[in-house]
């Protein structure tokens, strides 16, 4: 019991380490306190951590700007943003809310995927003339305009995938590569190699992609 204790704190210390670290590289930092967003579906556990201090999640519970979020084994969380923008995170993932702001005219969004899988449906933000959506991973950013969209690893090589909508983008400093035609993806090896041309995903593939989101 002491051992699995002992455990989770590190973890939840490595956690903290690393959102202090990527907050510190935004150039204008944060507020706290502002809410990103809203739980609205939870299967099984999830917390969210600010300021060194978890928070156990439920439907209806707050996302706050710079909050780590994490989820359990077998879990699934539903999270609506500000601009109806819909993220669902499976099980085991780590996941940072950098910067979410949407004004009804204008805004800007940046989360990091720390490790794990999530899906985003993306709302108002996303539509913009800009496209001031992102996704900041270990590997690679995307950029989104208006779309459905999936991030997770297949033995343990990250991959995207678009699942409807206008379309992804996908670069790191070796290249860039853009997704537009659903049920298409690619598959980044490391921050060094480029991410590789789009493909088709097989049947396993997608049936392993659902199953990732499926709160049944």
């Amino acid at each position: 019991m002491g051992a699995r204790i002992h455990m989770v704190f590190w973890r939840i210390f490595s956690l903290v380490l690393i959102v202090l670290f990527s907050t510190a590289m935004v150039s204008k930092p944060d507020v706290d306190d502002v809410r990103a967003g809203t739980v609205t579906r939870i299967l099984s556990s999830a917390i969210a951590i600010q300021d060194a201090r978890p928070r156990v999640l439920k439907v209806g519970s707050p996302i706050f700007i710079n909050d780590i979020i994490s989820t359990g084994p077998d879990s699934r969380l539903e999270i609506k943003m500000i601009d109806d923008t819909v993220l669902t995170l499976s099980s085991r993932t780590q996941f940072v809310v950098m910067r979410y702001q949407f004004d009804g005219k204008g805004g800007d969004a940046l989360l990091r995927l720390i490790s794990g899988t999530f899906r985003a449906v993306t709302g108002k933000l996303a539509k913009l003339e800009k496209r001031p959506f992102k996704v900041v991973t270990n590997v690679a950013t995307i950029g989104v305009r208006g779309t459905d969209f999936w991030v997770g690893a297949f033995k343990k090589v990250p991959h995207v995938q678009l699942l409807g909508g206008g379309g992804v983008y996908v670069e790191n400093g070796a290249g860039r590569v853009e997704i537009v035609r659903a049920g298409w993806g690619t598959f980044i090896k490391d921050a060094n190699t480029a991410p590789t041309a789009p493909e088709f995903w097989p049947p396993q593939m997608n049936k392993m992609v659902n199953q990732s989101m499926s709160f049944k």
